[in-house]
């Protein structure tokens, strides 16, 4: 997909979510000014953006999100064992 096919993209696909976020992931190759151009087609289509690192992708494997240490994660885990009880 064309960087500036982007931002149509993410507005159709978004509009009804309470939640605009996005997460981007660059591959070795891509360069500072593509990213850039990235940057200025989804920035205004969502509210935020969050970049995947290494650190970050390391820091969030086998949870449920990307923020191990916010605290939503352990409740989201207590109500999925929930879910099966009813």
């Amino acid at each position: 997909m064309a960087t500036a096919e982007i931002g149509p993209r993410l507005r159709a696909v978004s509009k009804n979510r309470a939640e605009k976020v996005v997460y981007i992931k660059a591959e070795a190759g891509v360069s500072w000014g593509e990213f850039m151009e990235l940057l200025d087609n989804v920035r205004p289509e969502v509210e935020i953006i969050s970049l995947l690192t290494h650190q970050v992708e390391r820091s969030s494997h086998g949870h449920l999100c990307l923020a191990p240490s916010c605290g939503d994660c352990a409740r989201l885990r207590r109500l999925r064992g929930n879910w099966g009880d009813g």
